[in-house]
């Protein structure tokens, strides 16, 4: 467990996010994505939020970019988007896949096969539209401060988070009751308790508490596989 940890907080200094606030390249015309590991920036954020901890584990363990397009705030009352969900949730599977590599690269080809297979990353279809492009997405165009992450988690993780309609619709709140299908589905959890989030909408730091828990199992995964 004290190897996989050490992974766990090296990791940022070798895929570019122990850095400073910097702004990346970005394909949005009103705004940029900044790379930030530390949850001081968040000038909306307190030590005695309820969440406080869990954002801190996303941010500062995981690496997650929890506040795209906006590096001063959060906004943990706002309900969560569906245009939220798809950056923070591309951003963590990005991140977790970094992790994955990082574990696997010292084992051999055998394994690797094993250990893949406990770990695995698995898709996510509800409405079963079998979108494999972001093309197939009619509200998204590449102006959108969002599009990269649904092309990700569309033609990288075979994950679809579009409506009965086949529409993301990025301002409109995620569906909760949702949440923790999408979750236990695509890391195959089998103790965390999403129950609580079983509603028709959440808020961010809702999402962030389940995520972070969510990563943590996840982690727990790895390294009973792996060790």
């Amino acid at each position: 467990m004290k190897k996989l940890i050490l992974i766990l907080f090296v990791l940022p200094a070798f895929t570019g996010f122990g850095q400073s606030p910097v702004a990346t390249s970005s394909i949005c015309n009103e705004c940029s994505d900044y790379v930030f590991t530390s949850i001081s920036v968040l000038k909306d954020v307190q030590v005695t939020d309820a969440y406080y901890l869990q954002l801190q584990s996303l941010l500062e363990r995981y690496s997650i970019n929890v506040a795209p397009c906006n590096v001063t705030t959060f906004g943990g009352s706002q309900t969560l988007t569906n245009g939220a969900l798809a950056q923070i949730l591309s951003s963590g599977l990005q991140n977790i896949s970094e992790l994955k590599k990082a574990v696997l690269s010292e084992k051999n080809d055998a394994d690797k096969i094993k250990i893949e297979a406990k770990i695995k990353l698995n898709g996510f279809d509800l409405f079963k539209h079998q979108y494999n492009s972001i093309n197939k997405v009619k509200d998204v165009k590449a102006s959108d401060c969002y599009y990269g992450a649904v092309q990700i988690l569309l033609e990288e993780y075979k994950i679809d988070i579009t409506d009965k309609t086949g529409l993301l619709q990025a301002a409109k709140p995620a569906n909760g009751k949702n949440m923790g299908i999408l979750i236990k589905q695509v890391l195959g959890l089998t103790k965390i308790d999403v129950s609580k989030y079983a509603k028709p909408t959440i808020t961010k730091s809702e999402f962030v508490i389940l995520l972070s828990d969510a990563l943590d199992e996840y982690n727990e995964m790895i390294a009973a596989a792996a060790y």
